[in-house]
């Protein structure tokens, strides 16, 4: 379930005040039937088996927030302000129920069966308070700077017990147990200038960004926490520049250069030390020792229209300090079992050659065609004292076609591929899907939607994983195919921007959105 109210009260024709609200809850269930053949390298059969995973969750959000806007005379010249509040609480529970085969044995039952029980909880809340003032000095040139504080302090608690076919009760597993809460502290300020001299339109922004992260595992009595910066040492992980040009030239063409530097943070369920999804042979978890990664990006685009055909090709380069990985490894020395989790690398670098173009076809055929293509190397230390990297080309490619039929009837088809891409211990798989749909806007007031999504039921994703210690080659699907219909009417007329901040409006002119990752 969902809600939300807002409203507006103009102060005067020059000040504002905004505020509004939301309410989530929500609760899903599901059942999972895992099968599963373990087999030696001769192809013996060593283990035949089953895992039913039975899951329960629960989730509560509440949203709130204030925003104060000043208007001036001159057009665009603004203040806004606002504070937002966030709550949510969560909680799961789901049992592993395993069968697992005793080949050529006397035992009565065929199969014996072990049991894992989990139970968690999680809490939430989250303050943020931004400021910027908006300046146009003239036509072209327009100044811009704020602040920004966001702080969020979260615990998360997941208790695991087991039950083997010989144990009457349930003892607790404390690998697998974690009591995890987090303090996240990110402060920024920023300053951006933008405009033009010779025909050449220019932009420069830098934003100062201080990162305050810590981690708690009460119940193992481990913490993990980085700071930017500390001092001269690591000053460069705090200050964030970025500049761009462009050139407009005859005949609908335009050249853009930019450069810029950026930060990504890892979310929560890399950092979560918790088990997220697991088999027989895998086990997916987060980890708490992660720190982010920051990115150097070099763009140099082109840009051509003619009439009704668009064409945009970008060379690119970016150099990652730290980047987060994917990485696998044996729970033990000898283990059938791999943990699959995160990890900051050393570094990684990639270039390559991105085009889109997009036509209009016979008045009725709106085509959009994307490839891109790049070398990407990654290094990293499977040990402290060792570096090893890997490195190859991939790409991808998206094509969208639209058909628009008379009487308000449109079909529209999107198809995807990926191929493999590169990964510290091997590659990804290939991923390759199409979605098709069919709209119907009846009088601009009834929507008919009709979705098969991915039609031929190949979405997956996976990896190749190539090491000295084991191969592995495994895929994943979130979902099958799936057939959707939709109806949806209109009616009233509804002023959406209640619903927006200013800042969202503004689009890539705000040094905050160049940032990245705040």
């Amino acid at each position: 379930q969902f809600g939300r109210l807002g409203f507006d009260y103009n102060i005067n024709n020059r000040n504002s005040i905004t505020v509004s609200g939301n309410y989530v809850h929500g609760e899903f269930i599901t059942r999972d039937n895992q099968q599963s053949v373990i087999k030696d390298s001769a192809a013996n059969v060593l283990n035949n088996g089953h895992r039913l995973n039975d899951s329960k969750n629960k989730f509560e959000n509440y949203t709130g927030q204030i925003q104060y806007r000043k208007t001036f005379p001159t057009a665009g010249k603004e203040i806004t302000s606002d504070f937002n509040y966030n709550h949510s609480f969560g909680s799961s529970g789901y049992l592993n129920t395993t069968e697992n085969s005793l080949l050529n044995s006397t035992t009565p039952s065929p199969y014996l069966s072990n049991y894992m029980l989990n139970t968690g909880s999680s809490l939430s809340n989250m303050y943020n308070f931004q400021f910027d003032f908006v300046n146009p000095i003239n036509d072209y040139t327009k100044f811009e700077t704020g602040v920004k504080s966001n702080y969020q302090h979260s615990s998360n608690n997941q208790d695991n017990s087991f039950k083997t076919f010989a144990d009457a009760d349930y003892k607790p597993d404390t690998s697998l147990t974690n009591h995890y809460s987090i303090d996240n502290l990110v402060t920024a300020a920023y300053v951006n200038y933008s405009s033009k001299i010779w025909g050449i339109g220019y932009q420069g922004g830098l934003r100062f960004e201080s990162s305050y992260y810590k981690g708690t595992l009460a119940n193992k009595n481990q913490t993990f926490s980085y700071q930017y910066p500390t001092g001269i040492d690591n000053l460069m992980n705090a200050l964030f520049p970025a500049v761009y040009f462009s050139k407009k030239f005859s005949h609908n063409q335009e050249v853009q250069l930019n450069f810029s530097r950026k930060i990504n943070r890892p979310n929560f369920y890399q950092l979560m030390p918790f088990v997220m999804m697991s088999d027989q042979q895998n086990i997916r978890i987060g980890n708490p020792k992660l720190s982010p990664e920051f990115t150097n990006l070099a763009e140099l685009n082109y840009n051509i229209q003619w009439g009704k055909i668009n064409y945009l090709t970008s060379f690119y380069g970016r150099y990652t300090e730290s980047p987060i990985t994917n990485v696998s490894y044996p729970q033990a020395p000898g283990s059938l079992i791999l943990i699959n989790t995160f990890q900051n690398g050393k570094n990684s670098y990639a270039y390559g050659w991105e085009n889109t173009l997009k036509a209009t076809f016979f008045k009725n055929l709106d085509v959009t065609a994307n490839f891109n293509g790049f070398f990407t190397n990654i290094s990293w230390n499977p040990t402290p004292t060792t570096t090893t990297s890997n490195s190859g080309y991939s790409y991808t490619s998206k094509l969208m076609l639209v058909y628009k039929f008379p009487k308000n009837i449109s079909f529209q088809v999107n198809g995807n591929y990926e191929a493999p891409k590169i990964i510290p211990q091997g590659t990804t798989r290939p991923q390759y899907y199409m979605d098709a749909t069919l709209s119907y806007n009846y009088k601009y007031k009834w929507m008919f939607n009709l979705l098969v999504s991915d039609v031929f039921n190949t979405k997956r994703v996976g990896t190749n994983y190539v090491t000295p210690y084991y191969t592995q080659e495994m895929s994943r699907r979130r979902e099958s195919r799936y057939i959707r219909f939709s109806i949806t009417y209109l009616f009233g007329k509804m002023d959406a921007s209640i619903f927006k901040r200013a800042k969202q409006q503004k689009g890539d002119n705000s040094q905050m959105d160049m940032g990245g990752g705040f």
